[in-house]
């Protein structure tokens, strides 16, 4: 009876290691991806492009 205890102790243990460890690699993830996304910038159109310089003239 003993064993099956420290079966079910130790099974627990683990899978709260594993979420833990999921945890700090999708932490991480998107520590890494944080920094792209400020890189991006929004794509001009060409119809604002032309409007702008219609007005400029």
């Amino acid at each position: 009876m003993s064993l099956a205890l420290m079966d079910q102790s130790i099974n627990q243990k683990a899978q709260m290691i594993a979420y833990l460890n999921d945890f700090k690699l999708m932490f991480v993830a998107t520590l890494l991806v944080v920094p792209l996304l400020l890189l991006i910038r929004p794509m001009r159109s060409a119809a604002s492009e032309t409007l702008a310089h219609a007005t400029a003239d």
